[in-house]
């Protein structure tokens, strides 16, 4: 199995236990980042897997425009929220709490802004920039397979 099925895999495990958390949680506990932050990941997979795969690119079409978008967008908000939260020092990290800390189950803020800060350095910005060069073109570059 590629690399970046696996990835997709994982981000829809991650958009499920999201929405999860957001059924289950109390009230005033429901992290409705984290679908968000699951729905682009998902749009980051899919475009990942479009640059390497010429048939899912044929299958996406247009909709790699929207996707980009949505992608770049969020991941954007929640890079400039890692950054705020390390310069101020503050435990607060991205959207406030994680999709398992609503349910009771979370790690602590430094682990888990670790792990964003890792999570969009070696998934989702590769993600983005692959969809940039599909967006212009540079992938018909590419050798055959």
């Amino acid at each position: 199995m590629p690399i970046y099925t696996a990835l997709l895999i994982y981000a829809v495990a991650r958009g499920i236990v999201a929405s999860g958390a957001v059924i289950f949680a109390p009230a005033d506990r429901r992290p409705w980042h984290a679908v968000i932050q699951a729905g682009s990941d998902v749009c980051c997979a899919l475009l990942l897997r479009a640059c390497f795969d010429e048939p899912y690119r044929a299958a996406l079409g247009r909709m790699m425009i929207p996707l980009f978008l949505f992608a770049a967008l969020w991941s954007a908000r929640v890079w400039l929220l890692i950054m705020q939260s390390m310069m101020t020092g503050s435990d607060e990290g991205p959207g406030g709490m994680s999709a398992l800390g609503a349910l009771g189950m979370g790690f602590g803020s430094g682990f888990r802004l670790l792990y964003n800060a890792i999570w969009h350095t070696c998934f989702v910005a590769p993600s983005i920039v692959c969809a940039a060069f599909m967006l212009v073109g540079l992938t018909e570059e590419l050798p055959p397979r």
